[in-house]
């Protein structure tokens, strides 16, 4: 697609291929890209299209990426249409007229990189490094074709990046570079000429790995691992932490808008219609005595425990954030974290700002073991905050049911849900991984009102309107 014209049919394919990927695109949309693409000719197709479909910068990436590999589905040569920056025709071609081009020259077997200062003049005196093709690469012998056990593809997808990087002599070459730079032997521009060659080939070798995936599974809905919407909650790096907190925001504003009021009766307030047109049906237009409403939260209570240790803690992070968002329909509402204990953070300052994970691990760190213990938890909330709570109070827990091979004591996860009006778990393993021999949901669940899995934002918005609407 990328320097050809869209037909009716790439359209479709591109419009199929977002959808599968989680972005949502309207038959509306579709009819405006149409008559755009009519319109305006001469505009990259790419462009006028990303701008119809696409609404949130966070999704930009993924379209660019989405689009690439379809025009790579039309190009028999993958690689040969991708250009890096300052690329040139061939070695040669690096030098301009006052030798101080900086650029990337093709080489035998990939694409080398030549950064030059304008007193060099001669190629064998450039700083350079040379891309063996990648596809060699992934054929040598320890490259991490197949998922580990226990471990997620996003982490295997990684570490096939690295290993290229690593076999190619990329990351020591890079290494070298820097040093070079920390002692004044690079300039600031062909440290910049390399960082876009670094970007330029972190794109290309994952773009390679996404064809030969897709060529295998035959599936492009395998691409969703790539949306940040269903990322798992735990693979954000720092940088990206920022944008879930956003997203978490508006989940809350949404949220927020009905806040999840009832009517009742009152001795003033709000005169209530209904029982005024009752009494002038029985006074024959006469009204002895008015009837007043007011409005209450029908929420009652809200009860908050969050399992700390380290494979729960950053999907506990993003909960207990959307919890403080939308505590304002709830009359009430009470935080804990826990491992092997239970500890009430409801007053704690650092709630209220995004950077909570630091203080989450630290918690975790002083007040236990490490190692978690649902049984001694739920007996201690038990004993010890379930007498105060409301009979009308919804309890959330966000664990992985994983118990380390401790006594499940689930006698007092059952004296808790006869007490409260619900229990709603959420656990961020797959349903797969539920019936573990150290996992005890199949014995918990019994008593929980609903259990959700709960790996990204879109399960988190999800289990959110069902839970707090």
């Amino acid at each position: 697609m990328n320097g050809l014209n869209i037909n009716g049919w790439q359209l479709l394919k591109l419009i199929y291929v977002l959808r599968s990927v989680g972005i949502t695109i309207t038959i509306d949309q579709v009819q405006d890209a149409l008559k755009a693409l009519t319109l305006f000719p001469d505009l990259s197709p790419q462009l006028v299209l990303k701008s119809l479909f696409i609404h949130r910068p966070e999704d930009h990436q993924l379209y660019d990426m989405v689009y690439d590999l379809l025009a790579s589905t039309e190009s028999s040569s993958p690689d040969s249409e991708h250009t890096a920056p300052g690329q040139c025709t061939g070695p040669d071609q690096g030098n301009t007229g006052d030798g101080s081009h900086q650029g990337i020259g093709t080489g035998q077997g990939g694409i080398t990189l030549i950064l030059k200062s304008s007193r060099e003049s001669s190629q064998s005196s450039a700083t350079s490094f040379q891309m063996p093709d990648l596809h060699y690469l992934m054929g040598l012998k320890g490259f991490p074709g197949t998922i580990e056990e226990e471990e997620t593809q996003e982490f295997d997808f990684e570490k096939q990046v690295k290993f290229i990087l690593g076999q190619s002599g990329f990351l020591t070459w890079s290494n070298s570079l820097e040093l070079a730079k920390n002692r004044g032997e690079v300039s600031e521009d062909q440290w910049q000429t390399f960082e876009a060659y670094q970007d330029f080939w972190n794109r290309q070798i994952r773009q390679v790995l996404w064809q030969e995936r897709l060529q295998s599974q035959n599936r492009w809905d395998i691409l969703r691992e790539v949306n940040w919407r269903f990322k798992p909650l735990n693979s954000f790096t720092a940088d990206e932490e920022g944008m879930v907190h956003q997203a978490l925001r508006q989940m809350g504003n949404r949220l927020a808008v009905h806040r999840g009021l009832s009517k009742k009766k009152a001795s003033r307030g709000t005169l209530r219609v209904s029982s005024l047109l009752k009494e002038m049906v029985r006074g024959n237009g006469s009204v002895f005595r008015f009837e007043y409403e007011t409005y209450v939260l029908k929420h009652p209570e809200l009860i908050v425990l969050c399992d700390v240790s380290n494979s729960v803690a950053p999907f506990s992070q993003f909960l207990l954030y959307l919890c403080q968002r939308i505590k304002s329909r709830f009359r009430k509402v009470r935080l804990y974290l826990f491992i092997d204990g239970i500890w009430d953070i409801t007053c704690e300052e650092w709630l209220i700002t995004g950077d909570s994970m630091a203080e989450i691990r630290s918690w975790g760190r002083k007040h236990s073991s490490g190692f978690t213990d649902y049984g001694k938890v739920f007996k201690d909330f038990a004993q010890n905050v379930l007498p105060a709570l409301s009979t009308k109070g919804t309890v959330l827990i966000m664990g992985d049911g994983r118990n380390n091979f401790r006594p499940a004591q689930a006698e007092y996860l059952q004296e808790i849900q006869e007490k409260v009006k619900h229990i709603f778990w959420l656990n961020p393993l797959e349903e797969k991984d539920w019936s573990l021999p150290d996992n005890l949901m199949k014995e918990y669940r019994r008593y929980c009102t609903q259990v959700f899995p709960c790996r990204n934002l879109s399960d988190l918005w999800q289990i959110s309107k069902k839970v707090f609407s």
